[in-house]
């Protein structure tokens, strides 16, 4: 390998001027290539001059070597959003929307609970669906609590505390709506009634947001969207037992999915986004993953 002194004299000329002994293998002038001398000059310790550097081929920068270990840490992205507040005016309008629209079933779902509710059948499925919130309670609290599975105690974790926020929300909406409920006979258009005690009027369903809010977690963690299903059928038994309207049973199925999703997401592993900075021997090193 040609000397580097030498090679920075060519970058200022000198080689050219005068003739270097045949013992040390000089490079001549003929012979002179300044993209190889860019590279033989930036393994030098010394500085090599502008215009070699500029020649320099574009390189990939080292990796860490094993031994090294990063100086500081810095995160470069921020955690995922909510879904409920990715577009909240569009979110808030869907759910305000469908708790209209399920209005104009309040009538006739009283009509069949008043026709069926004493079906053997209805009254069965009327049971389970009223137990079903309370099922799901001390599930989600058996797989919280399983330490060989972080997967399942965290989405268990997360299906408590939707379940838990959508308890609560409902019923303070009971105490603010004061709807009467459908075995009042006062029709569904019956709200602030004198007679009505607000912590147990009709709108939403306390049993169906806490049901959902605890199936939302497991149906978006483990992709099981039949879990909804489930959760509908305290839909139904609370409609069919009369103890709400359809109104009131859609109102918490959504205020139960959105908490759950809002729980999910605030508890989902984040992939290590940090900066690291390696200090080498004769190199400085900042690394990130994508």
């Amino acid at each position: 390998m040609a000397d580097p002194s030498a090679i920075f004299a060519a970058g200022r000329g000198n080689i050219f001027d005068e003739e270097p002994p045949a013992s040390e293998n000089p490079l001549r002038a003929k012979d002179f290539n300044p993209s190889a001398a860019a590279v033989i000059a930036t393994t030098s310790t010394e500085i090599a001059p502008p215009a070699l550097i500029a020649s320099s081929p574009t390189t990939r920068a080292p990796l860490p070597e094993p031994n090294e270990q990063p100086l500081a840490r810095g995160n470069l992205s921020e955690p995922a959003a909510p879904a409920l507040t990715d577009n909240l005016a569009r979110n808030l309008a869907f759910s305000l929307g469908a708790i209209a629209i399920s209005t104009s079933l309040d009538r006739s779902g009283d009509t069949f609970a008043l026709n069926h509710g004493q079906n053997s059948t209805v009254k069965t499925l009327t049971k389970v669906g009223d137990a079903l919130p309370f099922i799901a309670i001390g599930a989600a609290a058996l797989t919280a609590l399983d330490t060989n599975d972080p997967r399942l105690s965290r989405t268990g974790f997360s299906a408590l505390q939707a379940g838990g926020a959508s308890a609560l929300s409902s019923f303070g909406l009971k105490y603010a709506v004061a709807r009467a409920r459908p075995e009042a006979n006062q029709g569904p258009s019956e709200f602030h009634n004198s007679n009505l005690s607000k912590g147990d009027s009709s709108f939403p369903s306390i049993h169906t947001a806490t049901l959902w809010g605890i199936v939302t977690p497991f149906a978006k963690e483990y992709d099981m969207p039949w879990l909804y299903g489930v959760a509908a059928l305290t839909n139904f038994s609370r409609v069919a037992g009369r103890k709400h309207w359809v109104s009131d049973t859609v109102a918490g199925s959504l205020i139960g999915y959105w908490a759950g999703e809002i729980a999910w997401q605030r508890n989902k592993p984040r992939p290590d986004s940090s900066a690291q900075i390696y200090l080498g021997e004769r190199s400085i090193t900042v690394a990130w993953p994508f």
